[in-house]
């Protein structure tokens, strides 16, 4: 079993359980419960790129999107702000999406 984190290309939080994308292309269907992204629906379904939704989720105050006792004793919006203000915009690779976005709201789970 691989026990490795990885980090969200949306938003910079550290404890992915998976790659976004592997190396043949293939997306995980993880989501982020930083900022909520799905990997596979919101890119190639919904049309969502990793900029759009970074500053979609930044403008909604960045939310912990899923349940509050799943969240990090570390986590905290000051360092997730400073995380998502260091993700080079060169991580949002061009993809094939869907040509409308499906609306998302950026209301966390409870």
């Amino acid at each position: 079993m691989h026990n490795d984190k990885h980090i969200c290309p949306v938003c910079g939080f550290d404890g992915l359980t998976e790659e976004p994308h592997d190396s043949y292309g293939c997306t995980s269907f993880e989501i982020c419960p930083c900022c909520g992204f799905e990997f596979g629906y919101d890119d190639e379904d919904g049309g969502w790129s990793y900029e759009e939704w970074r500053k979609a989720w930044i403008a909604a105050g960045f939310p912990w999107m899923y349940h509050d006792n799943d969240k990090p004793a570390t986590w905290n919006r000051d360092t997730m702000m400073k995380q998502a203000e260091n993700i080079r915009l060169t991580t949002d690779k061009p993809r094939y999406v869907a040509d409308s976005k499906k609306p998302r709201s950026f209301v966390p789970k409870q």
